[in-house]
């Protein structure tokens, strides 16, 4: 988030440019981003080689952020008054407070950083506050007809069964984007609405059917450990059904795991420069287990 540096100070606020706050460091940049709601960029002082950190801050008596958003901050030690959200952690509601606020602008005719932005930031928000924005809807048009069964594997994933028998794996863009690599992205089908206007604006959903129901799942699975928790996926039976139907993505996957290409600790040291050997396992590889068949969803079984 690029801002200006301001040497603006805000009355309402008891801390000013230059101040230590406890848990967030000193603070080298104030914004006003609404009715008590502030844009803080602070410094650690033990991070020497760190960026700033960036927070939301919301006063309590804020009339720009309901009473349930709140509920999300962290109050500051000193300020108990004053609620933070740190801009760099997933889940701890600084999205919900950017929705409020695009609503609150909105609401008061103000100007929005785009005119998709509230939109936009509620799709991204069902992901991780399914609780406050509701969960990712079922998609009733797919390209191959309309949805007439569904199964819940995640929320803003679903097997799906069409009016002309079809099944298909349906993820929702936030989640594909972010989750599936661009070669399995590749392989999905989209509606005629999104590709005409571009997935990435409308944020609908991927569908992949056939051979490619079983990788993305498979990809999925990686990083969402719930789609094996659940019950509802044969982990086993996946493997297989993606030897039988996708053989040449299992040799591939299997080598990169054997080099150590699925090691994203170590790719990470590597990439800032540390010098760190790629680990590779074998219980990571996709395997054939002849006993367990090709049904991989269980309620299929």
């Amino acid at each position: 988030m690029a801002r200006e540096n301001t040497a603006a100070e805000y009355p309402e606020l008891p801390f000013r440019l230059g101040d230590e706050l406890d848990g967030l460091g000193r603070v080298i940049r104030i914004e006003q981003e609404g009715p008590g709601v502030y844009y803080v960029a602070a410094k650690d002082p033990a991070g020497a080689f760190r960026l700033p950190g960036e927070y939301y801050v919301v006063r309590r008596d804020s009339s720009a952020i309901p009473r349930e958003a709140k509920t999300y901050g962290v109050p500051l030690p000193q300020y108990p008054m004053l609620l933070s959200y740190a801009l760099d952690e997933a889940d701890n509601g600084h999205r919900i407070v950017r929705y409020e606020l695009y609503k609150y602008r909105l609401q008061h005719g103000l100007p929005l950083p785009e005119q998709s932005a509230l939109h936009d930031t509620a799709v991204y928000g069902m992901e991780l506050h399914p609780e406050y924005f509701g969960p990712y809807p079922v998609p009733l048009h797919t390209p191959r007809g309309n949805t007439v069964r569904h199964k819940r594997l995640l929320n803003g994933v679903y097997w799906i069964e069409t009016d002309q028998c079809r099944e298909l794996l349906a993820v929702c863009y936030p989640i594909g984007q972010g989750d599936l690599p661009v070669m399995v992205q590749e392989w999905a089908l989209q509606t005629d609405y999104d590709r005409t206007r571009g997935i990435h604006h409308t944020l609908g959903y991927l569908f992949f059917a056939g051979r490619h129901l079983c990788v993305a799942l498979f990809e999925l699975m990686q990083l969402h450990r719930e789609l094996e928790t659940n019950g509802l996926v044969d982990p086993a039976a996946l493997m297989n059904a993606i030897w039988r139907d996708n053989p040449a993505y299992a040799v591939v996957y299997n080598l990169e795991e054997a080099l150590g290409l699925h090691d994203t600790f170590g790719l990470l040291m590597q990439q800032v420069g540390v010098e760190q050997e790629l680990v590779g396992s074998t219980e990571q590889m996709i395997v054939y287990s002849p006993e367990a068949g090709v049904t991989f969803l269980r309620f299929q079984g």
